[in-house]
């Protein structure tokens, strides 16, 4: 066994490439020749065959070409046992693994530690900018086909791209070319870490955060395993206040545990304290405000507690949402409760709950109906009538937060808004504004423009 294959490092060290290195990536590449180019010239890197037809100029290796070729395509459309990360971040000149932008060589170290880092990484001597490649199992596809696979590898490319800071727009068919050994000056420095070969799916649990899932020893394992996240998904929820704490640039940062930070936890706290103090300063709680207050907690959060785990900002369409909430809690006067934290709960988790309520919800709806004076259907009518009187004051609240938002603007600007106005702020329609309206008294003046309406 040579060194090649027993080197491991906890972290991205600077290890020159040795010839040895590169027989085993060959190796593992599984190929006799290298499609390469020279330079950046990528169309000279093909040649036209007697039939007209654009063929790639191979390049053997052992050939004294390939090493002075400084790109190389290292996957095809069919077999792909190579991921290549392209890191665009400027570092520092050297071509070493120091040289590397701080923050991108602080996320390899992150992937290292957990025996997840890349087997190579090229460094540009003048400047910094990196390469990284894994080694993984190779995944295949059909000539001219997709397959679930390559959709995995396209994934997991593009997330751990985003993961370690790369260029996002990295066409992942030319690369640096590390059997290039001929030492020009924008040629790029080698180093190799280790020879092991990754699952796909484990550098992509990874880079999300997650881990394997246990396998269940029945459908009634699985329903209880679901119920016991739920349960302690609750009890989190309602012990949130016990979690340590720390402020940072005036932002007050919940963790679950040391180096985890709770991110929506804080960002949603932040949010609705921000609300109070627009409410206390007599400025509006617009959605932009609320919406600006909880990315900049999150962002904070991210920065010094994300651990391994990759920026999951909400959709435009949940921050709405949490404008919403944040605003009705401000205008109930309601204090600082905690968000409920998101369960880790797996796919398989949920269709259990979803199927256990599924069938319970048949179960109950057949004795409503075979004994509808017993004590069970009772009990249910009175829980579901509760549930719906809650319903009810949460839609009377509503129509208070829209009116108190009219008559506030009117004070403050001596100006109706507009129903329009609203329907942008509150994210709901024209009807549910008008019959907020109708309910408070409050009548709009007319004869404004049909645009403004």
């Amino acid at each position: 066994m040579t060194l090649a294959t027993t080197r491991i490092f906890a972290q991205i060290s600077s290890t020159s490439a040795s010839d040895d290195d590169r027989a085993a990536l060959q190796e593992h590449l599984g190929r006799d020749a290298l499609h390469a180019s020279y330079d950046r010239r990528f169309s000279r890197a093909y040649f036209l065959s007697k039939d007209g037809n654009r063929v790639p100029k191979m390049h053997r290796f052992g050939s004294r070409t390939l090493p002075q070729c400084e790109y190389a395509v290292l996957v095809d459309d069919s077999r792909r046992c190579v991921l290549v990360v392209d890191v665009d971040q400027d570092g520092t000149a050297g071509g070493w693994a120091e040289s590397i932008n701080p923050d991108v060589l602080h996320q390899l170290n992150a992937l290292a530690a957990r025996g997840l880092g890349p087997a190579w990484v090229g460094v540009n001597p003048t400047n910094g900018r990196c390469q990284a490649i894994w080694m993984i199992d190779p995944v295949y596809a059909a000539p001219g086909r997709r397959s679930s696979n390559i959709e995995l590898w396209e994934t997991t490319a593009r997330e751990l791209s985003e993961f370690v800071g790369g260029d996002q727009c990295f066409s992942r068919k030319f690369s640096r070319n590390p059997f290039c050994t001929h030492g020009g000056k924008t040629a790029y420095f080698w180093h190799c870490q280790h020879t092991r070969i990754h699952r796909v799916r484990d550098l992509l649990d990874a880079v999300r955060g997650t881990h394997e899932e246990d396998r269940m020893s029945s459908g009634r394992a699985r329903i209880e395993a679901a119920r016991a996240a739920s349960r302690s998904a609750r009890h989190a929820a309602e012990n949130a206040a016990a979690y340590p704490s720390d402020i940072v640039d005036g932002i007050r940062v919940y963790w679950s545990e040391p180096g985890i930070a709770m991110r929506d936890e804080t960002a949603f706290r932040h949010a609705l304290r921000s609300g109070y103090e627009l409410k206390s300063q007599g400025k509006r709680l617009t959605d932009r405000a609320i919406i600006d207050a909880y990315l900049t907690a999150y962002q904070t959060a991210q920065e010094i507690g994300a651990g391994l785990r990759p920026s999951e900002i909400p959709s435009v369409r949940d921050l709405d949402s949490m404008a919403r909430r944040v605003r009705s809690y401000v205008y109930a006067g309601k204090s600082v409760e905690p968000e409920r934290m998101t369960v880790a709960q797996s796919s398989a988790g949920r269709k259990a709950l979803a199927t256990m309520g599924r069938k319970g919800g048949q179960k109950s709806a057949q004795r409503w109906k075979t004994d509808p004076d017993s004590e069970y259907a009772q009990r249910s009518r009175t829980t579901l009538a509760a549930a719906n009187e809650r319903r009810k004051v949460n839609a009377t609240a509503d129509q208070f937060a829209i009116a108190s938002w009219f008559l506030k603007a009117n004070a403050e600007t001596g100006e109706w808004p507009t129903v329009a106005e609203a329907m942008d702020e509150f994210r709901c329609s024209r009807s549910t504004v008008k019959r907020a309206l109708q309910n408070a008294g409050i009548v709009l003046p007319r004869g404004r423009k049909k645009g403004q309406k």
